[in-house]
């Protein structure tokens, strides 16, 4: 394959709405490219959000993926098959929600089970990568690896991985995407699921600039990933570049067996509230510089986002 047919297969694939036909035009263009993927443990926080009227959700249900019987066609789900999708930061899960001034927001934020660990594919991360020298999901290329693995390959099936990777990245962010039921985002989607044995696919945010999101299976998340701090907030201010004057309303300290939330009824807008950590994290994070332990220290702990945000744990995030 050449890039004269790629851009054969990217024109047919922009003009057709077809299924059948955009399942053989991908099938043609991953015979020779291969989506990058991560194996990711406990470590970093995925965000998610949730307007509703200044009463918090009850159950942590109310705040996953929709119901099998009400889920949509979305831009990497088809109807009746669930994703929960999330984002890699607060900010971004609020754009998601286009969150206004007024408004009174829910964030809940997840991480992998201990023990667990989730292999995570990432679209546009070749591109990134050569073109900027660092990953949109990891930040440095760790090692390296993603710069040998470009250099070691043979230069033409370099430069067409690295194309591919583009336009399907273009293709994933595009704006207009939910004018044809998201068709052309869900076949990519699964074709990617199923060649390439990932649970989790990170995507660029459609609203967000340098945003990312990503979207997991219903049944992957049930089985590895758990609520770790849960938010009622209000927004003060929309600024500019996405940022937000917030209010923390209330701090939620545990999640019970049953789904429903317990909450502590204050808030600190100074840190976040983590809860479900394992005693070698509390450990951790008492050692750490900046952390603020709550009466119930065994049930909860308070940890600044700036380390919420990193791994906790020797080798959480392994390329």
């Amino acid at each position: 394959m050449t890039l004269d047919d790629c851009e054969a297969l990217f024109d047919a694939i922009r003009s057709t709405d077809s299924g059948h036909e955009l399942l053989a035009l991908f099938s043609r263009l991953f015979e020779p490219y291969k989506i990058l993927s991560f194996t990711f443990g406990r470590g970093s926080i995925f965000w998610r959000a949730r307007k509703n009227d200044g009463t918090p959700y009850k159950n942590k249900r109310d705040l996953s993926y929709p119901p099998k019987e009400v889920a949509g066609a979305y831009r990497l789900n088809d109807p009746e098959k669930p994703c929960l999708y999330a984002a890699t930061r607060r900010e971004t899960a609020l754009i998601e929600i286009d969150a206004q001034v007024g408004d009174h927001v829910q964030i809940v934020g997840y991480r992998i089970k201990s023990g667990s660990t989730l292999r995570f594919g990432s679209i546009g991360e070749f591109i990134h990568v050569y073109k900027t020298g660092y990953l949109r999901t990891l930040g440095k290329d760790p090692e390296g690896v993603i710069n040998k693995l470009i250099n070691v390959t043979p230069t033409e099936l370099a430069r067409l991985i690295i194309y591919i990777d583009a336009f399907m990245s273009d293709l994933l962010s595009d704006k207009e995407a939910h004018r044809n039921d998201y068709i052309k985002t869900r076949v990519l989607a699964n074709m990617s699921f199923q060649k390439s044995g990932i649970d989790s696919l990170f995507y660029p945010s459609v609203k967000s600039d340098a945003g990312m999101n990503l979207a997991m299976s219903a049944t992957s998340f049930d089985a590895h990933a758990e609520p770790v701090c849960v938010q009622q907030i209000f927004i003060e201010k929309k600024r500019e570049f996405g940022f937000f004057d917030l209010q923390i309303m209330d701090d939620a300290v545990s999640v019970e067996g049953d789904g429903n939330i317990v909450w502590s009824g204050t808030a600190d807008a100074r840190t976040i509230k983590i809860f479900n950590l394992s005693p070698s994290e509390i450990e951790y994070a008492s050692q750490t510089g900046g952390i603020v332990l709550g009466s119930e220290f065994t049930d909860f702990i308070r940890v600044p986002e700036k380390l919420a945000n990193h791994s906790v744990e020797s080798g959480a995030t392994e390329p």
